[in-house]
């Protein structure tokens, strides 16, 4: 149930002075985890919320949702928890304090495991039956009903329990959390309520449908090529399976040792385990932030990018930096280039053809664009250490193209959202993003289109002069 409290009557008066470590051993224990923790929940959740595409990418919102829950645990249970440790008692010492301390262990605990058992639920509809979320109306059904009934019922759940008790409930300021005073604890059906409705069925969903996902994953890999977007959805499986090893691992100790406890079977070794395994919930929390960074490949690039890159590197990709790269990408026109990339992905990496190439990609333009734009592109391949250009053969190679008419001729839908014309248009100031563009390409490369390149890509026009200039690493095999 809650962290280092008396769950029912069976036990009330032992205490947590059955752990071997003192308070002042626990505070020095929690304390650095906590201020790491809460500084890594802080960054995590405002960089979810604070890009342009993040309410396109549905499968973060249950991620930022966790993190917001998390948070709030963070600044008001645990904070609350090491004042205690540090106190020895609770202060300030008033029925409101408690209340909120209740609310903030009990309310947002079942909050966090709700939240998480139907995101172990709607990842299989997000990697497998995508279809269901195509319509606004699918997407309110199938994506944000389910968390607004979470709310709710969490929401009534501490009124009831909590705010307004069918009993009393009495506060010992001598205890953490305030002794947890819910009487409802006392009788049998709400008790079994609780136990069934808010530990066993959750923890229980949360186990089997993230081994689901893992077995459908592995069992429909070699297909997703052709039916989905195979890169995206490993992604977010990796992202939901990082934090249910996180979550599993802290609370089904918890969760057994409750039922065990609940059955009846109460002694002094059961009392000290859930003792245990209730301050190792705290690290649930601690942790939860660093396995939603880690779920989050675009935020760990980018972090590696300020942190290990050198003061004196410049930002701009050159030749000689791309020797040693699979798929790398930069800007190298001067910074008045009306089109800049901002964000660039490519794979799988190394690419292979035939077979599917997933591209996203965010393009920063900050003047009118005219139509006639055309793409300069200079190959180069890497022969024993030396680059050779590659000319222009089969259409492939140091080829000039028209962007417009080859992008709109073999992938109409690329310019669907910004032009409802199939020529291109005169394209306006903005920043325009294609996320998980699937390119399912049959032929196979010519051989000698085939090993290590670094491509120079100048953007041109006869109406605007010089427009955008890219280098690229790439690796292709057949």
């Amino acid at each position: 149930m809650s962290n280092e409290t008396n769950n029912s009557s069976q036990y009330q008066s032992f205490s947590s002075d059955y752990i071997l470590f003192p308070y002042a051993v626990r505070f020095w224990i929690i304390l650095p985890f906590y201020i790491l923790s809460m500084t890594c929940s802080l960054f995590v959740f405002y960089w979810l919320i604070s890009r342009r595409s993040f309410h396109q990418a549905v499968h973060n919102h249950i991620i930022a949702s966790l993190l917001f829950v998390n948070i709030l645990i963070q600044l008001i249970h645990i904070s609350s928890v090491l004042n205690y440790y540090r106190l020895g008692r609770v202060w300030p010492a008033s029925i409101h304090f408690c209340m909120v301390w209740v609310v903030a262990d009990e309310g947002l605990r079942i909050t966090t495991t709700l939240f998480f058992a139907w995101a172990t639920i709607e990842r299989h509809i997000l990697v497998f039956h995508d279809r269901l979320l195509s319509t606004k109306r699918r997407l309110f059904l199938f994506h944000y009903f389910p968390i607004l009934i979470i709310l709710l019922y969490c929401f009534s759940y501490c009124i009831v329990v909590i705010i307004f008790p069918p009993c009393e409930n009495s506060y010992d300021f001598t205890q953490i959390v305030c002794g947890l005073p819910l009487c409802y604890y006392d009788r049998y059906s709400l008790a079994l309520w609780d136990v069934v409705f808010n530990d066993i069925i959750p923890t229980s969903a949360i186990l089997f449908f993230s081994i689901a996902l893992l077995m459908r994953f592995l069992l429909k890999k070699s297909r997703m090529c052709q039916r989905m977007q195979w890169r995206h959805y490993r992604k977010m499986t990796i992202q939901l399976l990082s934090i249910s090893v996180l979550f599993l691992v802290i609370y089904i100790p918890h969760v057994l040792i409750q039922l065990v406890e609940f059955c009846g079977v109460v002694d002094e070794i059961s009392k000290a385990l859930l003792i245990y395994a209730e301050f190792s919930v705290y690290y649930g929390n601690l942790l939860l932030p660093f396995a939603c960074l880690n779920s989050v490949p675009e935020l760990k690039t980018k972090l590696k990018k300020t942190f290990l890159r050198s003061p004196q590197k410049n930002p701009t990709v050159r030749p000689q930096e791309l020797q040693n790269l699979k798929f790398s990408w930069g800007n190298c026109g001067p910074n008045n280039d009306p089109i800049k990339i901002v964000s660039l992905s490519v794979g799988p990496d190394p690419i292979r053809l035939p077979g599917c190439v997933t591209i996203s990609t965010t393009v920063n333009i900050t003047k009118p664009l005219p139509a006639d734009i055309e793409a300069h592109v200079d190959m180069e391949k890497k022969v024993t250490g030396f680059y050779i250009r590659v000319p222009c053969e089969h259409n492939v190679g140091s080829c000039s193209y028209s962007i417009c008419t080859n992008s709109t001729a073999r992938y109409p839908g690329l310019l669907k959202d910004y032009s409802a014309s199939k020529t291109c248009p005169s394209v306006p100031p903005a920043t325009y993003s294609v996320s998980n563009l699937v390119m399912n390409v049959t032929k196979s490369i010519p051989s000698i289109a085939e090993g290590d390149f670094r491509i120079t890509v100048n953007v041109n026009s006869n109406h605007g002069g010089h427009l955008a200039c890219l280098r690229l690493g790439v690796n292709l095999k057949n």
